[in-house]
């Protein structure tokens, strides 16, 4: 439902990077999509969690609301599940698990926050 964009912060952390992510600009016609973007803000700014980007500030401009998020570097899943596309072979069963009992964790942490 948005898209994300890399950035070099220039202010508080000069040169460090961050992530800022936004709705889609076709979205932005429903009000509905502001509110529920600042209610998902104001649930992220307050977990703390391994699996989790911190969540740095919240924000609207002209081009709509976004939130600046902690950059991690590393893959993606999308990458992971292309290489293994691309070599013919199925992912490694333990690391997928793994994977989906960290998000499942993250998850948990994010619905006890809304709780």
């Amino acid at each position: 439902m948005g898209a994300t964009y890399l950035a070099r912060s220039t202010a508080a952390a000069p040169g460090r990077l961050a992530v800022i992510k936004r709705p889609h600009r076709a979205l932005l016609r429903d009000p509905d999509v502001h509110r529920r973007f600042h209610h998902e803000a104001a649930i992220a700014s307050l977990v703390r969690h391994p699996h989790l980007m911190r969540t740095f500030g919240v924000g609207e401009d002209g081009d709509g609301p976004y939130l600046l998020l902690e950059y991690v570097h590393g893959t993606t899943l999308e990458d992971l599940a292309d290489r293994s596309i691309l070599r013919s072979r199925r992912p490694d069963l333990c690391a997928v698990v793994l994977i989906g009992v960290q998000c499942l964790s993250a998850l948990e942490a994010l619905h006890d926050a809304r709780d």
